[in-house]
């Protein structure tokens, strides 16, 4: 017995996503302006553009599981979509000597 409003599905090849048919797939932004990787054996690449991940690669890199992952800066009163703004800026981290 299932509770109230789940609905059971059979496994067939017809299934259909809830809230039919949904969005059409498409790319995500060709603008990129990095593109990452983990260090270690994490197996993990991204790439950023426009403010935000528009990819996130894992375990490998043939299929993004992930596609553009925004972010939101909140404070006292106001919220900023980053990928909203016209200006942002990506610098490199001050270098320093490996000890």
């Amino acid at each position: 017995m299932l509770p109230s409003g789940i609905m059971a599905m059979s496994a067939t090849s017809e299934q259909t996503a809830c809230g039919k048919p949904g969005m059409a797939p498409t790319w995500s932004s060709t603008a990129r302006d990095r593109v990452i990787t983990a260090l270690g054996p994490s197996r993990l690449w991204a790439a950023l553009g426009d403010g935000i991940l528009n990819e996130v690669y894992w375990p490998a890199t043939g299929q993004p599981q992930t596609r553009d992952l925004g972010f939101i800066i909140s404070g006292d009163g106001f919220w900023v979509d980053v990928k909203q703004q016209l200006s942002r800026a990506i610098g490199e981290p001050p270098s320093r000597p490996v000890a």
